[in-house]
This record gives C-alpha cells, structure tokens and sequence, in this order.
C-alpha cells in the first residue's frame, strides 16, 4: 500500500473526517467473525496478544451507568444519579474489535478481505454478555481465536447473540508478518482513535449539576429506558498471507 492512499481532500475521501464512529450493532440473521483489537502494548509499542498457550486476556472499559433521556448514557458515581435517573445503575462495557468481511453464514468474503474491507470499531456489552465472553475466552483464548457472533432472527434491537470461537485469529496472523505492516498499522492506529474516545460509549462523566443544565436546554426530564446493549483499516495483500485460513 503507497502512502498516497491514505490521502485525501476537500470532499474527495474525507467522509470520516468529524464524523464520530459508532458502535458496532450486529443484525438479525447475520453471522459475524470477530477480533478483540484492544490490547496491553509491549516495549515496542505493539499490540501484545500473549503467546500461545499464555491465555492474555484484551482490555475492556466499563462502569455502572444510567440512562437518562436528553442527555444519554451518564457514570453514576453515587446515590444523587441514581435518585436523578429514577432507577439502579446498570453495568456498561465496552472494548475495541475488528469486524471481519463474511457472508451472513460467517464465511470469510476472500474478495472483500483482500480489498481490506474490514472495520475497527467500538463494542459495548452488558455485564451478562462479558461473563459469557470470559468464559469462552478462558477454554479459547481470544490472543489465539477469533469469535463468530450469530445474531438471531429479529434479535437486533435487543443484540441475542450466540458465541463460538473460531478455529485461528486472523488479527495474530496479520501482525506476525513484516509483510502486512501497512495494514496493522492503520489498524493499531485506528484502534488508537477508538479507544481515546471510548469512555464516551460507556457513559459521560457529568456532575449533577451538568446533567440538570442539559436538561433544562433540552426541555427534558429524567426519563430512564431499557438499558439494553447499545452496540453503537486497510487494504493489502491478505489473500498471500492467509491463504489456507480463507480456503477453509
């Protein structure tokens, strides 16, 4: 990859310039192949997955939160937020992953992979589905296997996914070769991006005060719903390089 692609100018390529990135949100009926991408860096700088057989688990953020209508998702660090909000405090977590391109059965799309058609984005969990994710991660490690994410019919609004690990990880694969350092860079940096910007999928830090302002310029009042899970990089020569694992 020349460095020219990454060039671009006024309203030529600069779509996602101001643009806030949302959350990941998985569609009813597909079938998804995942990459945790968030991970402790070693003395280089480098996204560090562990070796085989470590078990190094990728990084997560979270915190109790509430939902408050006009003002979004806030961190309740007491009983004033959640006497304002009218009801408990849930758990939010969020982390970073790589969306592979597949079929909606979960098959890597070859074409599109090799075209460097994958995302890097924000994924924000319950509590619930992060002890599932643990304990899959503790029989396969997610530094040695990609998941596969099933969306059931008509499970959109609510995200009814089903895990499975997947047999390798493409993401391991790709930083281990000099070769696809283009790739992995724009991947590292992009995760970088995500990840500064993270504690706003989570929830915003407000004081009691900052949330009664934005109320009172939103004409609002705490208004609390379901706290469901609010799901809210990168061409190059993959197909040399993982040839076996896109023929499966």
């Amino acid at each position: 990859m020349s460095d020219m692609e990454n060039t671009f100018s006024f309203g030529q390529g600069d779509g996602h310039i101001g643009s806030k990135s949302k959350a990941w949100k998985a569609e009813g009926g597909n079938t998804y192949r995942l990459s945790f991408a968030w991970w402790p860096l070693d003395a280089d700088g480098n996204p560090d997955l562990g070796a085989v057989g470590e078990g190094k688990a990728p990084l997560f953020s979270g915190g109790l939160t509430n939902f408050i209508q006009g003002v979004g998702y806030v961190m309740n660090t007491g009983a004033e937020y959640t006497t304002l909000a009218g009801e408990r405090p849930r758990q939010r977590i969020a982390t970073v992953i790589i969306i592979w391109p597949t079929d909606k059965k979960g098959a890597l799309d070859k074409a599109r992979l090799a075209n460097g058609d994958f995302e890097v984005k924000p994924w924000v969990i319950s509590s619930e589905k992060y002890k599932t994710l643990e304990l899959l991660h503790h029989e396969f490690s997610f530094g040695e296997h990609d998941i596969t994410a099933k969306c059931d019919e008509g499970g959109t609004q609510y995200q009814k996914l089903t895990f499975t690990p997947s047999k390798e990880n493409l993401y391991r694969q790709l930083l281990s070769t000099t070769k696809m350092a283009s790739v992995t860079q724009r991947i590292k940096d992009e995760v970088a991006v995500v990840v500064s910007g993270l504690q706003e999928f989570v929830g915003r830090k407000m004081t009691i005060q900052q949330i009664r302002e934005k109320l009172n310029q939103s004409g609002g009042s705490p208004v609390v719903r379901d706290s469901g899970d609010a799901f809210a990089a990168s061409a190059g020569n993959i197909e040399s390089l993982v040839g076996g694992l896109l023929d499966e």
